[in-house]
């Protein structure tokens, strides 16, 4: 099911998601929204050991040309993902409703729905055990295929452990989900209480992946903002949760142009996905009994003055040392219960500031009666 969100109104959506629940009567006794998702090895490399060459000239090198793929396992040992993604495509059809790319189960198919999704993954890891215990007849037959490629692909293959370890079956985590929004749901607290720890669940994962780079790619940015859009998106729940949102807004705002790479820009937005890994922090934040705007200032103030640092003094100097020194993440109590008479500082911001969250929520409002009821 799919919805031209530009054409809603609240009467509008409102009207659909009613003719949506007669449709499918089985989901105003519950429903939630899950996927279920495979990978793993797809038997091939890239290599830059192979010259390549176009027109009788070397072109190795030219920035055009991708690496060559070398398959080094005979293909069909991987049939088995085939296999078990058209099982995974009919138990979902057959039990579930579509939902872009994802799927809508009903709560009274939620236990046939497991146990089917239990019985898949049991065939999953019997298809990978299958290739483990021929695993050397299988890359041999890939050998004889290519016999001159022997070689590299003996230098190209995964070890068994390795081999194993990349395979994945995931059952998304259930949302509860009703078609049409009812106030006062009694599990609300529950939800809130979910997503915070969500929040703070995946702040830790950035954190431990990052804690012991020199520099950060942007894709630790985008998964900021990706935290940011959760937020967003499920605000319903807990409407208070704006001023994280808020509070990552800013910091991507302050962000130094370019590649993250000052000592003391690293430090801070590493020390940022630490103290976001704090559920108790956060809920302290979102009730108002912790003052946001003091260290965000601080923040921003860390990133102007890493600019002006001498390049020697931060090599000779400890992260640790660093972070001390601008007293980022030194939270004082807050002086009034309503942090909603806060409001933030944007020192010289490198991008032209967002509409605010607030809006941006209200919007959503004023879009959609469809609500999700759990994270």
């Amino acid at each position: 099911m799919t919805l031209n969100t530009s054409m809603l109104n609240k009467v509008s959506a409102k009207q659909i998601s009613e003719n949506f629940a007669k449709s499918y009567p089985d989901l105003l006794e519950g429903a939630v929204i899950t996927k279920i998702e495979i990978s793993g090895c797809q038997g091939s490399r890239r290599t830059d050991k192979i010259d390549l060459s176009y027109d009788g000239d070397d072109i190795t090198d030219q920035k055009s040309v991708s690496k060559s793929e070398v398959r080094w396992i005979d293909i069909k040992a991987l049939s088995f993902k085939s296999t078990i993604t058209s099982r995974i495509s009919t138990l979902c059809s057959r039990l579930c409703i579509r939902y872009s790319n994802m799927w809508i189960l009903p709560v009274s198919s939620m236990e046939e729905f497991l146990e089917g999704a239990q019985e898949i993954e049991r065939e999953f890891q019997a298809g990978i055990q299958n290739v483990v215990d021929n695993y050397e007849m299988h890359i041999e037959a890939e050998k004889n295929r290519s016999p001159r490629m022997s070689s590299l692909i003996d230098q190209l293959k995964l070890t068994k452990d390795d081999f194993i370890k990349s395979f994945r079956f995931n059952i998304a985590h259930f949302i509860p989900f009703t078609p049409i929004s009812v106030e006062g749901d009694e599990t609300q607290d529950y939800y809130q209480e979910q997503l915070i720890t969500d929040l703070a669940e995946e702040a830790m994962k950035v954190y431990e992946k990052i804690s012991k780079n020199n520099n950060l790619r942007s894709s630790t940015i985008d998964r900021l903002k990706q935290m940011q859009n959760k937020i967003i998106s499920f605000m319903f729940i807990h409407k208070e949760a704006a001023v994280l949102a808020e509070a990552i807004k800013h910091i991507m705002n302050n962000l130094p142009k370019g590649a993250i790479s000052e000592p003391r820009d690293v430090a801070v937005l590493q020390q940022w996905f630490y103290f976001m890994s704090d559920a108790s922090m956060l809920k302290r934040i979102i009730s108002g009994e912790q003052k946001v705007t003091d260290w965000l200032e601080s923040i921003t103030r860390s990133f102007n003055q890493s600019s002006q640092t001498e390049p020697n003094a931060l090599q000779n100097t400890g992260i640790e040392a660093i972070l001390d020194s601008t007293n980022v993440f030194q939270v004082e109590p807050v002086v009034e219960n309503d942090i909603n008479n806060s409001t933030f500082s944007n020192t010289d911001p490198v991008a032209e500031p967002e509409k605010s969250v607030s809006q941006q929520e209200d919007n959503v409002e004023n879009c959609f009666d469809i609500e999700l009821k759990g994270w």
